[in-house]
C-alpha cells in the first residue's frame, strides 16, 4: 500500500491507495504525536497483508517531525513536488487541493518508487541538514544585502551626487560603510537618517555572513569533508552541495548521484541511431 502525505504547517493530509491505484482511505491529522499515532492506526487498519510505503511532499520542512516518527515504522520516501505537479498538469482536470496533492504523491510512488530517494536519519544526514539550513540563511542575507546596496547607491547619490563614487573605490567596503555611518554632510536630516539605518544594517549583515561562514567551515571540518579542497570550490559552495545531497549513502551508485544533480546525459535513441543529449532536469 502506498500512502501519500501532503504536508503543511498545522495539518497533514494522507491518502492511501492500493498497488492498483484504488483509494483505500483519506485522513487529515494535526502536527502532534497523538495525531501521528492516529495516522499510524489508520494505516495499520487498511494495510492488512500489504506493506505500507510512505511518501511525503515536504517543501519547507514542516513534515520533519512526522517523517522522524514514521521512519521507525515504515519505509519513508521524499517525493519531489515537481513530479506531483507534472502528474497534475497531465490530468484531464488539473485541480488542486490537499486531498488531490496527497493522492498525487501516492500515485507518483506507484510509478517511480525505484527512483525516489529514501528518507534517512543518520549523522551524515544531520550534518547535511545543518549545512543546508545555514546555507539558506546565508543566501537570504546575501539577497537582502544586494537589495540594500541598490537602495544605498541611490541615497548616496542624492546626498553626495556623483562624488561619492570617487571617495572610495568600493563604496560598500567596511571602511567606506563605517565612514557613511559617521559622516554628517549638509543635507535633508531624514534622508541622512535613512541612509545611516541602511548602512548599519549592511554592517550587521557583514558580521552575520562572516559568522555563518565560520560555522560552515567548522561543520565541514567536523564532518571530515574534503570537497572544499577541489579547485574553485570554497566553503560556501561546498556547504551548499553537501546540504542538497544529504546523506550520500542514499544513492546506489555514482551514476544515481549524477542523475540527481542533472549532470548525467539523457539518452535520445531511435532505431539504429543512438545519441545522448544534455539533461535539463535534476537538482
Amino acid at each position: 500500500m502506498f500512502v501519500g502525505i501532503d504536508v503543511h504547517k498545522d495539518t497533514h493530509t494522507a491518502v492511501g491507495i492500493s498497488p492498483y491505484g484504488e483509494k483505500m482511505f483519506e485522513i487529515t491529522v494535526g502536527n502532534y504525536k497523538e495525531d501521528f499515532e492516529t495516522l499510524k492506526e489508520k494505516v495499520r487498519e487498511h494495510s492488512g497483508v500489504l506493506s505500507p510505503y510512505i511518501g511525503l511532499e515536504d517543501v519547507r520542512g514542516y513534515g520533519e517531525r512526522l517523517a522522524v516518527y514514521l521512519y521507525e515504522k515504515y519505509p519513508v520516501y521524499h517525493v519531489p513536488s515537481v513530479l506531483v505537479d507534472r502528474a497534475r498538469q497531465n490530468a484531464t482536470h488539473p485541480e488542486k487541493s490537499d486531498s488531490l496533492d496527497a493522492l498525487g504523491v501516492a500515485k507518483v510512488m506507484i510509478q517511480s518508487i525505484d527512483t525516489l530517494l529514501p528518507y534517512t536519519i543518520s549523522q551524515e544526514s544531520q550534518k547535511a541538514k545543518q549545512l543546508k539550513e545555514i546555507s539558506i540563511y546565508r543566501e537570504d542575507l546575501v539577497l537582502e544585502r544586494t537589495r540594500l546596496k541598490n537602495q544605498v547607491h541611490t541615497l548616496l547619490y542624492r546626498i553626495y551626487n556623483t562624488e561619492y563614487a570617487k571617495m572610495y573605490k568600493d563604496p560598500f567596503a567596511l571602511k567606506a560603510l563605517r565612514f557613511w555611518r559617521k559622516a554628517k554632510p549638509k543635507c535633508d536630516p531624514y534622508l541622512l537618517k535613512t541612509t545611516k539605518r541602511k548602512v548599519r544594517r549592511l554592517l550587521d549583515i557583514h558580521v552575520e555572513v562572516t559568522d555563518l561562514e565560520k560555522d560552515m567551515k567548522t561543520l565541514l571540518d567536523l564532518g571530515g569533508y574534503t570537497i572544499q579542497t577541489a579547485s574553485g570550490c570554497g566553503v560556501v559552495l561546498a556547504s551548499t552541495i553537501i546540504g542538497e545531497i544529504g546523506d550520500i549513502n542514499r544513492f546506489t551508485s555514482p551514476g544515481a548521484l549524477a542523475k540527481y544533480a542533472g549532470c548525467a546525459p539523457r539518452e535520445r535513441s531511435s532505431g539504429k541511431k543512438v545519441r545522448h543529449v544534455k539533461s535539463r532536469s535534476g537538482n
